[in-house]
């Protein structure tokens, strides 16, 4: 019965992220694809950046909005791909990929060898690497990715900074009323 209430949690937090996802498809598609969203900002190289508001996904106890950079990203591995948010990372040193989402890529979290313990904000966690293919953003690059364990909580991808995030220039900024990052590939 635990194993069904995880995997109906799981679902709903999927339908969830799609929902989220065909929303920013959707605000991605009808905007106008010559102004950047947002206020102009300038990359670390001086390009011009396309700004990407921040994903508002509660209200904490005290009334106050909390919003997290969230970005589509494509997760493959072998002739397999999912599209999911993720959030995008700068805390976590690895890219960690939900097992229920390795699942869906073929990936068996048991009958990947060896076991690893990875640290983390809620302490020591079993994890497992694989080298998996990243698409963001008109970039595509090859990297170990971490699998959280079948019995971890973890319901989001999180897209590291030693890995996937060392191949994109990053900042993050506000407007004063709606907080916006930018990520562009190096």
């Amino acid at each position: 019965a635990k194993t069904a209430q995880l995997r109906f949690d799981q679902a709903r937090v999927f339908n969830g992220q799609l929902d989220g996802v065909l929303a920013y498809l959707k605000q991605f598609w009808n905007a106008d694809k010559t102004q950047p969203i947002g206020p102009k900002l300038m990359d670390a190289v001086g390009r011009q950046a396309s700004l990407i508001p921040q994903t508002l996904v509660r209200r904490d106890p005290a009334g106050v909005n909390v919003y997290m950079p969230l970005i589509v990203a494509t997760f493959g591995y072998g002739s397999n791909k999912v599209f999911a948010r993720a959030l995008i990372d700068t805390g976590a040193d690895r890219t960690l990929l939900p097992a229920w989402i390795a699942e869906q890529l073929g990936i068996h979290y048991e009958a990947i060898a060896p076991t690893m313990m990875a640290q983390g904000v809620g302490g020591a966690h079993e994890v497992k690497c694989v080298e998996m293919i990243i698409s963001c953003r008109g970039w595509e690059h090859s990297c170990p990715v971490l699998i959280a364990s079948p019995e971890s909580d973890n319901t989001l991808p999180l897209l590291g900074r030693g890995d996937f995030l060392s191949w994109f220039n990053l900042g993050f900024g506000s407007d004063g009323s709606q907080p916006y990052f930018w990520i562009e590939p190096r």
